[in-house]
């Protein structure tokens, strides 16, 4: 079934690295804060904010042409 709307299929992802969704429930970073998010991922709160920077950067030029 070709996707709706005319588009094209979902770009090939990144490759996977080793973060806190992997084993957990989305929701489970919703409303938290950056230190927290890092505290809970073993990672530093400066390596948690690059890489929401890069993901939601990443989005907003894959959905560029549905506006």
């Amino acid at each position: 079934m070709p996707p709706v709307g005319g588009g094209t299929a979902a770009p090939p992802r990144m490759p996977r690295r080793r973060h806190l969704s992997e084993g957990a429930e989305p929701d489970l970073t919703h409303g938290l804060s950056y230190e927290e998010i890092a505290h809970v991922g073993g990672e530093s709160e400066q390596t948690v904010r690059g890489r929401l920077f890069r993901a939601r950067r990443t989005l907003m030029k894959e959905m560029a042409s549905w506006r």
